[in-house]
């Protein structure tokens, strides 16, 4: 049992081949999410969330959600001025 997210990480991070997901597993995560970072294990795994974490990176964060929370805010004062 991982009780820690410091052990949870070092399983998903450093002890991936130890801890394989079975092929129970592998078919439940795609029947409900599809192929991706969930269902997969190994080198794929690891291909799939070096992707996931370029994409979803502090700045790339930083930056998409300047831009959404402006053109949100901007709806709002919109909507709002006609109230």
């Amino acid at each position: 049992m991982v009780a820690t997210p410091e052990l949870f990480e070092d399983v998903w991070k450093s002890q991936l081949d130890i801890f394989p997901k079975g092929k129970r597993e592998v078919t439940t995560f795609e029947e409900l999410v599809g192929k991706g970072t969930l269902p997969c294990d190994g080198k794929e795994w690891c291909f799939h969330r070096k992707t996931a974490s370029n994409v979803l990176s502090l700045q790339m964060m930083k930056d998409v959600m300047r831009e959404s929370v402006r053109a949100n805010v901007k709806v709002l004062c919109d909507a709002l001025s006609h109230l």
